[in-house]
């Protein structure tokens, strides 16, 4: 077949599944937006032969916080990525992580040029924004606001030939919601093995930073309005007059802004800030932790399945995360039994889970060498791909359900 895969942001995981494809004889173009800031997968190899890969631009640049902004430059990038497939004419088009509007206008394009259109929920926009509004204006005047972008999630749901969903979670509020389409799958995010190695404490990149002889608490990935940077603020309170500990960051952004006014207003030297690092350095960054770190607020939980456990499972340390449990990403942990999970918001919880972490150096070992070992059972690109290969091409297939992230669900 000829396929056109697409992740708006570009996540590492999404690239694999590019790669697998390609590999197992189809045409494939990998798009994604070039101009949105954040951790990008591996962009060449030079094994490939049926796949290409087009990082895509518009003009300006991306302000993700500017509400008019972000509308104009979503516009034009529909625009620009509408001119590829034109190009391309794949059979198929699957596309995730994009913003609603946008995923609105790409379907109504595919079903209008008589193309195959899936539909990968990473996650229900409509719902985080009327989540995120509710904060601020109360959840009747939230719930009004993001009406149009429901009506729009809906009208997708009807053009569209498949949806792919991440979690049972996201399948259930579909219910919820009354989206109905043709057939639904869920196949689980997982990360890339091959890609991501378990790497040894002292590592080139922890020596450059000073992190080798340290205990580090460690959050890599994108801190945005729906995580909660205080938890590392508390860690690095909590331990500051310890000299064998850090609290480490690697994100930019909102989130970062935030960590970087409380690490001066309170000289917090023992927080350490980092720009996102390349792709190839993400196992040293993950490998100088003793412990990850992750958080998502409780009301945005929903909606939210923060795939940054998946490649913490790759790294083979133990986790210590704040979500609520019924999360699929707190499910993971602890199916796989490789970290503390807390509730939002019980930071005494938080705090005396970091302190085990800290004292119990058996503890971690056995949790990290379980997080390692799910991943290894459970990430097989291989099985993964063969169920996205059978929803693209329009067929009835089961999945099995042991030691898999992926299952099917019956047409309905």
């Amino acid at each position: 077949m000829k396929i056109l895969v697409h992740d708006f942001v570009g996540h590492p995981f999404q690239f694999q599944l590019s790669r697998e494809l390609s590999r197992r004889g189809h045409q494939v173009m990998h798009a994604y937006f070039a101009d949105f800031h954040g951790p990008k997968g591996k962009l060449n190899d030079r094994e490939e032969t049926t796949l290409v890969i087009e990082p895509l631009h518009v003009s300006g640049s991306f302000k993700k916080y500017s509400y008019i902004q972000r509308l104009k430059t979503h516009r034009d990038y529909v625009q620009v990525l509408k001119e590829k497939i034109a190009v391309f004419q794949p059979e198929v088009v699957i596309s995730g992580n994009m913003p609603t509007e946008a995923q609105y206008f790409l379907a109504s394009y595919c079903k209008s040029n008589h193309i195959r259109f899936v539909h990968w929920i990473q996650d229900f926009y409509a719902l985080a924004l009327q989540t995120f509004l509710a904060r601020k204006v109360g959840a009747p005047i939230a719930r009004l606001c993001a009406t149009p972008f429901h009506l729009l999630e809906r009208r997708i749901f009807k053009m569209c030939d498949a949806v792919v969903y991440i979690s049972d979670d996201f399948h259930k509020h579909a219910q919820n919601e009354n989206y109905t389409t043709r057939t639904s799958v869920v196949i689980e995010n997982w990360a890339s093995l091959e890609e991501l190695p378990a790497r040894p404490k002292d590592n080139q990149w922890s020596r450059s930073e000073g992190l080798a002889d340290k205990f580090v608490f460690l959050y890599s990935g994108t801190m945005g309005l729906k995580h909660n940077p205080g938890n590392l603020a508390d860690l690095a309170r909590k331990f500051k007059n310890n000299p064998g500990v850090r609290v480490v960051l690697v994100s930019e952004g909102i989130g970062r802004s935030v960590l970087e006014e409380i690490k001066r207003n309170e000289q917090l030297d023992n927080l350490l800030l980092f720009d996102f690092q390349s792709y190839s350095k993400l196992p040293d960054v993950m490998g100088a932790a003793d412990v990850l770190l992750a958080s998502v607020e409780a009301d945005s939980s929903v909606f939210c399945v923060p795939s940054k456990i998946l490649s913490y499972l790759c790294a083979g340390r133990p986790m210590l995360i704040s979500l609520p449990a019924q999360n699929l990403a707190a499910r993971v942990v602890k199916r796989a039994d490789a970290g503390y999970i807390c509730n939002p918001g019980d930071d005494a919880a938080f705090l005396a889970y970091a302190e085990s972490l800290y004292s119990d150096k058996a503890a971690c070992a056995r949790m990290g060498f379980n997080a390692r070992q799910y991943a290894e059972a459970t990430f097989d690109i291989k099985h993964i791909s063969g169920v996205f290969e059978s929803v693209l091409r329009d067929e009835k297939c089961e999945a099995p359900m042991v030691a898999s992230p992926v299952t099917m669900r019956a047409p309905s």
